[in-house]
C-alpha cells in the first residue's frame, strides 16, 4: 500500500450496520493488498464497498479493482470495479454489494477474524482520489 488510510466510522439506523471509510489517492492503488488485515473484533457480515470520488480522475482509461476479503478469503460480489468514468465526477458513488449473504457465508467472519482490501486488474490513475468504504453488520448487535 502505497498509503496509509484515514479510518473513521459510521453507525447507521439498521441495527449493527455501521461503515469503515478510508480516503486515499487513487494514484496509490496496486496490484496489492490496499488495506492489510484489519481485525474486526466481533462476528460480522461484509455487505458491500464503495467507492465516493473527492477528487475527480480526469484521465481517461485507467482502472483497479478492489476486493474485500476476510481471513485471505474473498467475498463474493465484493469486487468494486473502479474506472476514470466512474470515478468522475466528484460525489458519483460506485458500489459491489455482497452476494453471498447466506447464514455462515463467505461474507461472514468470526469475532477477531480480519478483512482485507486487495488491488487487482491496475491501470494506474494519474489524478483523483476517493473515499472508500466498506459496510460491515455486527452480528452481536443483530
Amino acid at each position: 500500500m502505497a498509503s496509509t488510510p484515514y479510518v473513521t466510522t459510521k453507525r447507521t439506523s439498521q441495527a449493527g450496520i455501521y461503515t469503515l471509510t478510508f480516503n486515499t489517492p487513487l494514484a496509490s492503488l496496486a496490484a496489492a493488498d490496499f488495506i492489510t488485515s484489519y481485525t474486526i473484533n466481533h462476528a460480522f457480515k461484509v455487505l458491500d464497498i464503495r467507492s465516493n470520488p473527492t477528487v475527480a480522475a480526469t484521465t481517461a482509461a485507467k482502472a483497479a479493482t478492489l476486493t474485500v476479503k476476510v481471513d485471505g478469503v474473498a467475498v463474493p460480489g465484493a469486487a468494486l470495479a473502479m474506472t476514470s468514468a466512474n470515478q468522475t465526477p466528484i460525489g458519483k458513488v460506485t458500489i459491489a454489494t455482497a452476494t453471498d449473504l447466506a447464514p455462515n457465508g463467505l461474507n461472514t467472519g468470526a469475532a477477531g477474524s480480519a478483512i482485507s482490501i486487495t488491488g487487482s486488474s491496475v491501470t494506474a490513475f494519474v489524478e483523483g482520489s476517493s473515499t472508500i468504504s466498506v459496510t460491515l453488520q455486527n452480528l452481536e448487535d443483530a
